[in-house]
C-alpha cells in the first residue's frame, strides 16, 4: 500500500493484528508540506472532520497538536460552505456545538 493517507491508517489498522506492516511508496517522501506529484486532488483543501479527528487521536496520541503545529487550521465550521453534488450546500447560521 502507499503512503496515501488511506494506506497509512490501513496501515496502522493492520498493526493490530499482524506481526509487520511494510508501506511502499513510489515517490520521495520529505518533512516538508507540499502537495505530492501523483495526486489529483493534492493542491485542493482538505477538511478533517471531528468523527475523524477522535478515531485519529486514538490511534495517535498527540496528533491533533502535531497537525496544529504543521499548519492545520481548526474550525468549527459554522462559516463554511461545501460544493457537493454539482452545488453549494446550505451554510450553517447558527454556532454548532461540535464537543459531543
Amino acid at each position: 500500500m502507499g503512503a496515501s493517507i488511506a494506506g497509512l491508517l490501513t496501515a496502522r489498522v493492520l498493526s493490530d493484528v499482524v506481526d509487520e506492516v511494510v508501506v511502499l511508496e513510489r515517490e520521495r517522501l520529505t518533512d516538508s508540506v507540499a502537495p505530492r506529484g501523483h495526486v489529483a486532488q493534492g493542491r485542493h483543501i482538505h477538511l478533517l472532520l471531528s468523527a475523524g479527528l477522535d478515531r485519529l487521536v486514538g490511534w495517535f496520541p498527540g496528533i491533533e497538536e502535531e497537525l496544529e503545529l504543521r499548519g492545520a487550521a481548526p474550525t468549527d465550521g459554522t462559516r463554511a460552505w461545501v460544493f457537493q453534488g454539482g452545488g453549494y450546500r446550505a451554510q450553517e447560521t447558527g454556532a454548532a456545538d461540535f464537543s459531543a
